[in-house]
């Protein structure tokens, strides 16, 4: 009995030690199983950022090389001893588009990681691509490329700041594709006619060199964001549509790429529309009420476009359709694409290139074949530039502008 014993005691702690060792051994398992799960997963993520950084490289190059290139040649331009009013729009348009495409490859990580959260608002859509428009006109106008503005006066609900890197981008890209001569159209398109709620579609249409069925981006939700390239029918690759698809399913804004390669893209965007801020709404007098400048069409020209931007925001604020250009000639192609001639002209006296205001107007109104009233602005208020004006039978209005004045000055001229 006691062999007996002493043999259960011996078999029963090899037993017991057989356990701790098989456990022993399984733990030593898992955790080299998690490790090695740990090391694949590190390994996986330094290729993802190793094949973000080869797809940050391959698209960011061109498009910012492409304005690196601009600035250049713009500073040495300046070294000539050119001094050009078009070529200083021009270099800021190219440090503009430079900015925007390094916040863009930050953004980029963002939309891949889901961390750039939407936080939508009413947005004053017609301020918004007059913003874009204005940006993008001097390159538009360097490269003999019409860039069409037709807006009406809407809100909107969405993320202000993505939605004009959508459009920006989207328009940036068709001036790019489009050849010399060709045409670029921005505009918006109310949609309550075809839908039961209150809805606005921006479109951008270009008559650039498309895009193959296999290359245009694929907006849905849902969508891989990185799953193939963009090109244009040029083959160059473009980060700015990339930022477009991701930023676009980030608002869930339904939207979509229409291209056929030699004829031409056309980018759509539906956005749900909004009343206007109760805040923001003008306080007119009865007397304007009675000559309100709603639904006016004004043709405006200043050579800033930082000025051009603040006077057509203005004008949009008093519920006016506003085509705003940087130079004559560029009005005048601009005025001509419309189907009807503005009521108003506003042009800056000083234009560059020994242009003045009242050049501009002889150029346009020459091509509209009519008429038109014209106001002159300018920080210059001499006699002479007066007199000049009032002998060609325009109005002046002296800068910075007061703007409850010229509002009474356009009621007063189109009421008649």
């Amino acid at each position: 009995l006691l062999f007996i014993s002493r043999l259960g005691k011996q078999l029963n702690g090899r037993i017991i030690e057989s356990f701790e060792k098989r456990f022993l051994v399984e733990k030593l398992n898992t955790e080299l199983e998690e490790r090695r799960l740990a090391l694949q997963d590190a390994r996986a993520a330094a290729e993802e950022a190793n094949e973000l950084k080869t797809f940050l490289m391959k698209f960011a190059s061109h498009d910012i090389g492409n304005s690196l290139l601009g600035i250049g040649a713009i500073v040495r331009q300046s070294k000539l001893g050119v001094n050009d009013p078009e070529m200083e729009s021009l270099l800021i348009a190219h440090l503009g588009a430079t900015k925007n495409f390094v916040e863009d490859i930050r953004h980029i990580t963002n939309i891949k990681e889901k961390v750039l959260i939407p936080k939508p608002a009413p947005v004053d859509l017609s301020a918004l691509l007059a913003k874009v428009h204005s940006a993008l006109l001097p390159l538009a106008f360097h490269r003999e490329i019409t860039l069409n503005l037709n807006l009406e006066p809407v809100w909107i609900l969405s993320e202000a700041w993505m939605l004009e890197r959508i459009v920006f981008n989207v328009t940036l890209n068709a001036i790019q594709n489009t050849r010399t001569g060709g045409k670029v159209t921005l505009r918006t398109r109310s949609l309550s006619e075809m839908t039961p709620d209150l809805r606005v579609r921006v479109e951008v249409e270009d008559t650039g060199v498309g895009m193959s069925s296999d290359q245009i981006p694929d907006l849905r939700p849902g969508q891989s964001l990185f799953s193939r390239s963009v090109r244009y029918g040029d083959d160059r690759e473009h980060l700015g549509l990339q930022i477009v698809a991701g930023f676009t399913q980030s608002l869930a804004h339904p939207a979509v790429f229409l291209s056929e390669l030699g004829k031409g893209s056309s980018f759509q965007i539906t956005l749900p529309e909004v009343p206007a801020p109760t805040h923001l709404a003008v306080v007119l007098t009865d007397e304007e009420l009675s000559h309100s400048t709603k639904g006016l069409f004004i043709g405006l020209v200043d050579d800033d476009p930082v000025y051009l931007e603040k006077v057509a925001q203005q004008l949009r604020s008093f519920g006016c359709h506003v085509a705003a250009s940087l130079s004559g000639e560029e009005a005048a192609r601009l005025l001509a694409t419309h189907d009807r001639p503005p009521d108003v002209l506003i042009c800056d006296y000083h234009l560059g290139r020994g242009m003045t205001g009242l050049d501009a107007a002889v150029t346009i109104r020459a091509t509209l074949s009519r008429s038109v009233p014209l106001i002159i602005i300018s920080g210059n208020d001499n006699d002479t530039v007066r007199s000049e004006v009032r002998a060609s039978g325009a109005e002046f209005q002296k800068k910075p502008l007061d703007f409850r004045n010229l509002q009474q000055r356009l009621i007063a001229l189109t009421s008649s």
